[in-house]
């Protein structure tokens, strides 16, 4: 089988049907492991979420808020890692 990949190369690329399924598999393996690694991440990510909600749910509902708290679950929001996007297993 030959595969023309366009302009940039001269010559068309000659893969048999074999390789071409061993690529596939090869594929789909990688592209579960993403996909494993994407629901780790954001599991990680909502498990910390949910601690930082519940430590400013209770220094809200104190009769004096603790100001130092806050503050760092403010920070820990701000940092890219606790973002979904950024977040790495």
């Amino acid at each position: 089988m030959e595969v023309d990949l366009g302009p940039a190369r001269t010559e068309p690329l000659r893969i048999t049907p074999a390789e071409l399924v061993r690529l596939a598999m090869e594929a789909d393996t990688v592209l579960a492991e993403i996909r494993a690694h994407t629901r780790q991440a954001e599991a990680h990510w909502r498990t910390a979420l949910g601690h930082w909600f519940e430590e400013a749910k209770a220094a809200v509902q104190a009769q004096t808020p603790e100001t130092a708290l806050l503050q760092r679950v403010l920070e820990a929001l701000r940092r890219p890692e606790s973002h979904p996007a950024s977040a790495r297993p």
